[in-house]
């Protein structure tokens, strides 16, 4: 066991333990905020707990204890070189393209409808996303939440209140440009069927599994809220959401501003003419 003490950029003490892998290789797996980034990560690391292959998911370990990737301390890029290793969580590019390893493995990409996003981004921050118990992000979290609350989804949308998320969407277009190997799985066709989805992801990471294994995992992930859900996690599960709660004006404003993203990831618009 390999164990990595370090210290976040503004003082809090991390430690984590890395196991040895039996397995040379390693993959990447990323997606946007409220892609349906849980249902695939939690996918990826049951997948890797079925196989007996570590998995590390740097973002969500840094969250869970109150601190943000942006305060990460460089010694824990080097833990993202480790040999045969599934390293999931990631939200945003950050700094993988520094890390050779990321470069040279086998990288998979979820994507959604940028309006979906909006959506679901609009009540996370306003009603459902977990906060910290302690640390800077609780602070951020409930300042955003606080803020949110004062405005309608409209208002939120037209105002940038989700275009970072969008703007790594964007950032991911570049990545998937300059490394077309990159496995893309857009939540739309994924999202009702995950026996296929769980599938391609194991056959992509070269790891044989019974597909009774693989049906039970997604199967156990395979929630359908009957009726939206706004306080939940999982809200609502149907692609084009957005249609019952932008109005033509916030759609326009996201269209206007991410026209190339819809294009690049294959989404039309609606309102662009």
């Amino acid at each position: 066991m390999d164990t990595i003490r370090t210290t976040s950029l503004k003082g809090t003490d991390l430690e984590f333990e890395f196991p040895a892998s039996p397995f040379p290789d390693s993959q990447y797996f990323l997606a946007l905020h409220k892609s349906g980034s849980v249902l695939f990560y939690n996918l990826v690391e049951e997948l890797a707990a079925a196989v007996g292959k570590p998995n590390f998911a740097l973002e969500s370990e840094l969250f869970s204890r109150g601190v943000s990737l942006v305060d990460c301390p460089l010694e824990l890029t080097m833990a993202l070189e480790k040999p045969g290793f599934m390293f999931s969580g990631f939200r945003t590019i950050w700094l993988l393209p520094y890390v050779r390893r990321f470069r040279e493995s086998t990288k998979f990409l979820l994507v959604r409808d940028p309006r979906d996003i909006a959506v679901s981004y609009y009540f996370s921050v306003t009603k459902s996303h977990t906060i910290p118990d302690s640390g800077d992000v609780r602070d951020k979290l409930l300042a955003q939440r606080q803020q949110a609350n004062e405005l309608d989804i409209n208002t939120f949308v037209r105002s940038g209140r989700c275009d970072f998320v969008l703007n790594n969407m964007r950032a991911f277009s570049r990545l998937i440009s300059s490394d077309p190997s990159c496995r893309v799985y857009r939540y739309e066709d994924v999202i009702f069927k995950k026996r296929e989805w769980i599938a391609d992801i194991a056959a992509a990471c070269g790891l044989n599994v019974d597909p009774s294994v693989l049906n039970e995992i997604a199967d156990r992930h395979d929630i359908r809220p009957d009726a939206e859900r706004p306080d939940a996690h999982i809200r609502q599960v149907s692609p084009g959401n957005y249609k019952t709660h932008l109005n033509d004006q916030a759609k326009n404003s996201l269209e206007r501003r991410y026209e190339p993203v819809f294009k690049f990831f294959g989404y039309e618009t609606e309102t662009l003419g």
